[in-house]
């Protein structure tokens, strides 16, 4: 798991170092927080590929996801896109989803806490 990666800088920095770190500790699943890729809020195509060609095979959203408005042009077909699953139902993505990795079920979720922040569902509901 890959703590929030933020604009630039923390793309190139996953992009140098996560390819080498998950051959050498044998690291079958990449989960980071990509709320932030582009310019620091938000996603957009562009950027997620990146971070998808650096070897991070999901990435989970909290309340920066929807910063720029290009991530609605994927966030409904990209699987590998997380919203929070406590926002309501009728926001576009998924919250959660179950993935295969080496003939093994993965269940992924991406809540967004409360403490500071906008009002949302309960994440224990």
């Amino acid at each position: 798991m890959i703590g929030d990666i933020i604009g630039k800088k923390g793309r190139e920095i996953v992009a140098s170092m996560l390819p080498e770190f998950k051959q050498e500790e044998k690291i079958d699943f990449c989960i980071a927080n990509g709320e932030n890729l582009a310019g620091g809020f938000g996603m957009t195509p562009k950027v997620v590929q990146q971070v998808y060609t650096a070897g991070v095979d999901v990435l989970t959203g909290g309340n920066h996801i929807w910063s720029k408005k290009e991530i609605y042009q994927i966030i409904d077909i990209d699987e590998r896109i997380l919203r929070p699953l406590n926002y309501p139902p009728c926001v576009p993505g998924q919250g959660g989803r179950i993935y295969t990795v080496n003939n093994q079920q993965l269940g992924v979720i991406s809540l967004c806490g409360r403490v500071f922040m906008d009002s949302l569902d309960c994440p224990f509901r």
